[in-house]
């Protein structure tokens, strides 16, 4: 009995280190693409439509037309670093926070909403915020 409670502890520690590695996989390649302005990956990553917030402006979106919002958003704002810091979950969601510098020497908060579905993680939400 203390052999098959060792491996089901043991099992279900791997499995969630399984999904840790998933979210933590799919919030570098989001920071990537954000600090190379690589929106076609960015848009990859959507399942259905996205909430994007850029300053004072939000909307939701498709993948389609998030691609054009976020090349304007790049091309206006292009980036000097873009950093993911602080991740959590929320609601059978996970999120990560951070910093988005421009070569323009505006810093504002990066926000990433990510949601499972089907064993994979997918852009919810995309926040671009001004620093106040």
């Amino acid at each position: 009995m203390k052999k098959i409670y060792t491996f089901l502890v043991l099992l279900c520690a791997y499995i969630g280190l399984g999904v840790s590695y998933a979210q933590d996989d799919t919030f570098r390649q989001i920071e990537t693409a954000i600090q190379n302005s690589d929106v076609n990956t960015i848009t990859q990553m959507i399942k259905g439509n996205v909430d994007i917030t850029i300053g004072e402006e939000e909307g939701t979106y498709t993948s389609t037309q998030a691609a054009f919002i976020l090349k304007s958003f790049f091309d206006k704002n292009p980036p000097k670093s873009a950093r993911l810091i602080h991740k959590g979950t929320s609601n059978n969601m996970v999120y990560s926070i951070g910093t988005y510098s421009t070569t323009n020497n505006i810093n504002m908060r990066l926000y990433v909403l990510l949601k499972q579905d089907t064993g994979k993680y997918y852009l919810q939400e995309l926040r671009f915020e001004n620093n106040s």
